[in-house]
């Protein structure tokens, strides 16, 4: 019996399926495909696919082949993928990424997705694309795209039960064909799975992020103020345009935290480990000039979520007051460890955590196109 792939499929009759040529197909009954046209399905991932006694798991390496008309293929029928792309996400798609991300953290034991990702899952914005892949209703794999005009960023993560499968490289190929710019992808950690990925699509280490960690069983000298400065608690309500001003001029020069409009800020806020009484302000003649803040995070482990110095006030010793106040802060709330992020190039500020005790522990690594 002679039947279109549309009939056999009904994922082949979404809108969200390419389906360039569609094949005439005769199916029978030990799912062997036979291909009168040539196919070409975009959109679908073939996880078992015979071509000349070979077994090709990896989605890839199988589009790469050439399928020939009249040819004989054996083809797992009840394994077929999907993958759609969305601004926005419901409550069902969120749990479901949640879900998947926690599942990999477990497993990876680092999380696959950063803050910023995970509040553009509960927020549409107009940048940002989710991408995810399906099996039978299983979420298999989860991307996300923050496009930019001179360069777009990307995170994705595979669930442990769906990897090696040639969802990550699916994903990732993806997340390039959607982007309007050059992407530059975040392999959490380093690891060598996500090093392969990007590499193996022609991809270079580009940036290196640093995750430094200290104790905090010693004790902490008294931070020393400099002279006319006040340190205080973060005002909700009042100190929100100050804030911006002063994290926009200390991170000119950062691609993503110099973004931080008074939307971004509000979201961060509205979390449930935000505490103003962790978040310290340095005001002098009125006016904020530096800012330490601190994010309480389970398990005894703070963190020095941001620490920024207005441009002007650098280089008289505002950085270490700030860094030893919310240190001795998160000491007194019993923690007894405390990490941070920082980039690898900027000495400064990693020559000033070496100095309080902190070591690098691990790195996430941004991978770009040449």
């Amino acid at each position: 019996m002679l039947r279109s792939l549309r009939s056999l499929c009904p994922m082949a009759r979404s809108a969200r399926c390419d389906v360039r040529r569609v094949a005439a197909v005769f199916v029978g009954s030990d799912e062997t495909i036979v291909l009168r046209n040539q196919l070409f399905l975009e959109m679908f991932r073939w996880p078992l696919l015979q071509i000349g006694g070979a077994n090709i798991a990896d989605a890839d390496r199988a589009w790469s082949q050439e399928l020939k008309p009249g040819s004989h293929y054996r083809w797992n029928m009840s394994r077929l993928s999907t993958v759609s792309v969305e601004t926005e996400l419901n409550k069902t798609e969120i749990n479901g990424v949640m879900r998947l991300v926690n599942e990999a953290e477990a497993v990876d034991h680092i999380r696959a997705l950063n803050e910023a990702a995970v509040l553009r899952l509960r927020r549409p914005h107009p940048t940002t694309q989710h991408i995810l892949v399906s099996e039978n209703g299983d979420l298999m794999g989860y991307a996300q795209l923050e496009s930019g005009t001179e360069w777009s960023a990307g995170q994705l993560v595979v669930s442990p039960n769906h990897r090696r499968q040639g969802v990550g490289t699916q994903l990732l190929r993806r997340l390039i064909t959607e982007a309007g710019s050059p992407l530059r992808v975040w392999a959490m950690g380093d690891s060598p799975a996500g090093r392969a990925l990007a590499t193996g699509v022609g991809m270079i280490r580009q940036r290196e992020l640093l995750i430094m960690e200290r104790g905090l069983g010693d004790d902490l000298p008294d931070p020393i103020i400099p002279p006319g400065v006040q340190i205080r608690t973060f005002l909700p309500g009042q100190d929100e345009p100050e804030w911006l001003r002063v994290n926009a001029a200390a991170f000119a020069n950062h691609p993503e935290q110099a973004l931080i409009d008074l939307d971004d800020l509000k979201d961060r806020m509205a979390e449930p480990w935000f505490n103003p009484a962790g978040f310290f302000v340095a005001m002098k003649d009125g006016i904020m000039i530096g800012f330490h803040w601190t994010k309480q995070h389970q398990d005894q482990l703070g963190e020095v979520y941001v620490l920024g110095i207005a441009p002007t006030a650098a280089q008289h010793g505002l950085g270490k007051a700030l860094l030893l106040t919310g240190l001795r802060w998160l000491q007194q709330r019993g923690n007894s460890r405390v990490k941070l992020y920082v980039e690898s190039d900027h000495q400064a500020a990693i020559e000033l955590y070496l100095t309080y005790g902190f070591a690098t522990a691990s790195r996430d690594v941004m991978y770009a196109q040449g």
